[in-house]
């Protein structure tokens, strides 16, 4: 739980001009899709056994390259492949991939799924981690659930659900990985504007959340339409233990210097 002095490292910037305009805003920043190759195509990931494919593309490219996360694949390989199985299994399929069509490669993943409050929750990662083991994961996971605590972005937004007094089904952006060999080619905004897409078929998915952890993707989801709520600054981080544990990593870091929580609104048409 997030005390006074833990709260202090965080800035907030919720959200203060109408909800009409954030709707007619959330539309209009889509630019139209440019700059994505003829050769590339993107379609929807179905649910098992394509998590074999997923898990596989993750471990090569998205923990080899991810600013928090590099070469940790050997502590990733133990839970990875139970936690996007266990999503798979659970959620709507909303997830995308980028194919070459040109080599028949999977170039690009984005992992997203649906939270539906009237459902039990989906599998979280600190539900496969085994801190002794994979201590590295574990204190990224935990920075990640802070970060993200007490956070509603349905609530931010001001929407309600559209047939009952609960919250709306939120869509959730887990992973987005794009081929070294592939980047800057509009492949990752491409990946998260089709998961949109997707969530936007359901009539109750009707906002957006992600925490972004480079400049990269923080780029990408702004294009889609999404926007700040928070971020966290990784140099001023110190975990519960008193720990800062991204001291020392600024190299690994390079041009990623936080954390943020992005929203958006799914409501309009």
């Amino acid at each position: 739980m997030l005390t006074p002095s833990r709260t202090r490292q965080l800035i907030r910037l919720k959200p203060t001009f109408p909800r009409q305009y954030l709707t007619r805003r959330a539309s209009c920043s889509i630019s139209p899709v440019g700059g994505l190759p003829n050769n590339i195509k993107i379609s929807k990931i179905g649910n098992t056994p394509d998590h074999l494919m997923v898990t596989d593309f993750l471990l090569h490219n998205f923990y080899r390259h991810e600013p928090i996360g590099i070469n940790i694949e050997k502590e990733v390989s133990d839970w990875l492949p139970k936690y996007i199985e266990a999503n798979f299994s659970r959620s709507i399929p909303i997830s995308a991939k980028a194919i070459d069509e040109s080599t028949g490669k999977v170039v690009g993943i984005s992992v997203a799924v649906v939270i539906d409050p009237k459902q039990p929750k989906l599998p979280m990662m600190m539900d496969f981690l085994e801190p002794a083991s994979q201590p590295i994961m574990h204190q990224i996971r935990v920075f990640l659930d802070e970060i993200d605590e007490g956070l509603n972005a349905a609530e931010l937004l001001g929407i309600k659900s559209l047939t009952t007094d609960r919250d709306p089904r939120i869509l959730d952006n887990l992973l987005v990985s794009v081929d070294k060999k592939y980047w800057n080619k509009s492949i990752g905004t491409e990946l998260i504007r089709k998961n949109v897409e997707y969530a936007k078929k359901d009539k109750e998915c009707l906002a957006a959340k992600v925490v972004v952890t480079s400049e990269y993707s923080y780029k990408a989801y702004l294009k889609v339409g999404y926007q700040m709520v928070r971020e966290f600054q990784y140099a001023k981080y110190t975990n519960p233990d008193g720990v800062k544990i991204f001291v020392g990593k600024e190299p690994q870091l390079g041009i990623n210097l936080q954390s943020r929580v992005m929203i958006k609104d799914l409501s309009s048409v």
